[in-house]
């Protein structure tokens, strides 16, 4: 994203893995490095966080994470030092190509998409922590009962018989069902919002998110919706979602077009900021 981004290879061969994975390295440092570092000097509100937990903060908190998007747009000639393109020339558009090989679109998304990914987690993951409690007798007899039979499993079998995959945790189940929506820096003030919303539904109307710019109509948008059961005349349909394909594979594969993300060159991104 800046230019301290090494201009990654773009040619596709055996090291695309490695190149992609190398593209997002420097992405993430040079975000936590300099970019902080601006963000740092002309927020006010980050004057009393200490700077090795800002990066963190502003991830994890849609509202101070607005804010910081809400500079750049309106204010992007203080990071025209560090967005720079393949021959180091200033880059003000989003679906320009950077110095490490992807567009600044591509970057937002991905910033778009860590921070969510963050902040569902925070919000739905929470487990009360039950009251400690000593156990009994029958308790602690299972206990070793379990240890020994582990003990001659382990005995007789070399490898232990593979296990069922874990299901994904609530915050984990939203982000995967609202991933390939989640495209643009406007959103990010409506993630409080977006946690709400029960999985089936947001699985049902995740592309109809990206027309609606404020809670409200994501309200109308949840009101109006009805089950594919509930529907005259309309079979059932399953609802699933696609598997969560890395941030790696997502860049290597380009499927983060900026066509595709933002429909023309710049957005409005400006524009989506003034009316907020």
């Amino acid at each position: 994203m800046v230019k301290v981004l090494a201009r990654g290879d773009r040619n596709r061969g055996d090291g695309e893995s490695g190149n992609a994975q190398d593209a997002v390295s420097q992405i993430n440092a040079a975000i936590k490095g300099p970019v902080v570092d601006i963000l740092a000097g002309h927020i006010p509100e980050f004057a009393h966080i200490p700077r090795d937990t800002l990066f963190s903060r502003i991830m994890s908190d849609p509202q101070l994470g607005a804010g910081c998007f809400k500079l750049f747009r309106t204010k992007p000639e203080l990071f025209a030092s560090v967005l720079t393109g393949p021959g180091g020339e200033p880059v003000s558009e989003d679906g320009a190509l950077l110095s490490c090989g992807r567009t600044l679109s591509n970057v937002i998304t991905m910033i778009v998409r860590n921070m969510a990914r963050r902040y569902f987690r925070s919000k739905l993951n929470a487990v009360p922590a039950a009251p400690p409690s000593e156990p009994s007798a029958i308790t602690r007899f299972l206990d070793r009962l379990e240890h020994r039979i582990e003990q001659m499993l382990r005995r007789y079998w070399r490898q232990p018989p593979p296990r069922s995959p874990a299901p994904p945790t609530p915050g984990e189940a939203l982000y995967r069902a609202l991933r390939d929506f989640l495209l643009h820096d406007w959103q990010v003030r409506l993630f409080p919002r977006y946690a709400t919303l029960p999985l089936a539904i947001a699985s049902a109307v995740g592309p109809q998110l990206l027309g609606c710019r404020e809670p409200e109509e994501i309200d109308a948008l949840v009101a109006n919706y009805r089950s594919p059961a509930e529907r005259p005349n309309a079979p059932a349909v399953a609802a699933s979602f696609e598997p969560e394909i890395d941030t790696v594979e997502s860049l290597k594969r380009g499927v983060m077009t900026p066509n595709a993300l933002f429909g023309h060159r710049g957005g409005d991104g400006g524009n989506a900021w003034r009316r907020s």
